[in-house]
């Protein structure tokens, strides 16, 4: 967890510095955000070089797509899904953070 909290008392605190606070807090999670879609996405492709999700062509070569393949493919649809949502959390505040900035200028 995070330890820009106990940076600043905020009930004694000007409003700049609340402000400031509300930046870098902001700023901070949306940096943790990115993180995790990323991670995301390389927990994705790594699902997908698995032996289970080869390519269709390889499936056909081996006569064989079964119980096995069909949960190797649900889980990288699963990772996919995951980065997909980070992502566009993190898109979502991004765009709260330059709403924010221009309404302050």
């Amino acid at each position: 967890m995070s330890d820009i909290g106990r940076d600043i008392d905020c009930t004694n605190s000007s409003f700049q510095e609340k402000e400031e606070f509300a930046r870098t807090w902001a700023t901070e999670m949306l940096n943790r955000i990115h993180s995790k879609a990323d991670n995301a996405y390389c927990d994705y492709i790594g699902q997908m070089m698995r032996d289970e999700c080869l390519g269709w062509e390889i499936k056909i070569e081996r006569g064989k797509f079964g119980e096995v393949e069909l949960k190797s493919h649900c889980a990288a649809a699963e990772k996919l899904g995951r980065h997909r949502a980070l992502f566009e959390a993190a898109n979502m505040l991004n765009e709260l953070l330059k709403e924010i900035k221009s309404e302050l200028e």
